[in-house]
């Protein structure tokens, strides 16, 4: 932590510090964890060797002081190629062994805001702040593409799908004809029929009021995302399940919709009037 809090200020050389400032400057917070990630690397064989904490920490404040070439540290923190597939993997794997039962988290809350290239349809810089704080900390600190709008690209759920597929996390924002605003987090790749995601997915409103619904452990049902099809064999997005039916459900041509209380997000209903809702922009 204290790498990050002083963006390595007394843990690196300080011309080395200076180039990793003036990176950070120009793309943000994910630079400090691929350096993080690089000593790491670099230190790995030595650290493997320690067997106390103080040792491992004693070591790597040897190495990392004696780091004196930036240009090649910063060359093996870019070439580091670690997808966020293998990032939940692992963190899953880690939370299943019990490792982190008893480490604290800490105190306070890493924040980056994001850089909006493309303007959202839906909501400004105050509202992606906010959808910013309810996501996974690994993703916290990138910065949202816009993939797909009714307004540019059509009303057509399958254009929707093909277009969001090759992406391993993505937010869904719909608003709706009360001017409601509200949508869904998907942690994974889209797949164009079945289930998918996990348990980092969770529904969300942003307007009137903002609120965040995950699920909680253990998991009442894993119906996380569905695509399903109706008598036409046109399909529906479906997100989690329950006795009343999903908490969130969308039709195939993204102009209806319905929102009920789910066992999977333990959501209230989305929308402000009713239950049913017909969208403005998705």
């Amino acid at each position: 932590t204290v790498w990050f809090s002083r963006l390595f200020v007394g843990s690196l050389l300080l011309s080395t510090v200076f180039r990793i400032f003036n990176i950070y400057m120009n793309e943000g917070a994910r630079v400090l964890y691929r350096i993080g990630l690089a000593i790491i690397h670099i230190c790995e064989k030595k650290l493997l060797k320690q067997m106390t904490k103080s040792e491992f920490l004693s070591t790597i404040q040897t190495i990392t002081i004696q780091l004196d070439n930036h240009n090649a540290l910063i060359k093996r923190a870019f070439q580091l190629n670690i997808s966020l597939n293998q990032v939940n993997s692992l963190e899953k794997d880690i939370r299943v062994s019990g490792k982190l039962d008893n480490i604290q988290e800490p105190a306070y809350q890493i924040y980056h805001r994001p850089r909006v290239d493309t303007p959202s349809d839906i909501i400004g810089s105050e509202d992606f702040e906010i959808l910013y704080d309810m996501l996974p900390i690994q993703l916290a600190i990138c910065d949202p593409i816009k993939l797909f709008s009714t307004k540019t690209k059509g009303t057509s759920l399958e254009h929707l799908m093909r277009t969001a597929k090759d992406y391993s996390a993505s937010i869904l924002l719909i608003k709706t004809t009360d001017n409601d605003v509200f949508g869904s987090f998907i942690a994974t790749e889209w797949q164009l029929s079945g289930k998918f995601g996990n348990e980092d997915c969770f529904l969300f409103t942003l307007k009137p009021d903002p609120q965040k619904y995950a699920p909680n452990f253990p998991y009442p049902n894993k119906n996380w995302v569905r695509i399903s099809f109706n008598k036409n064999q046109r399909p529906i997005l479906q997100f989690g399940t329950g006795s009343e039916g999903p908490g969130l459900e969308i039709d195939h041509e993204l102009w209806k919709g319905r929102s009920n209380q789910s066992d999977t997000y333990q959501n209230q209903i989305l929308c402000s009037n009713d239950t049913k809702f017909e969208c403005v922009i998705v």
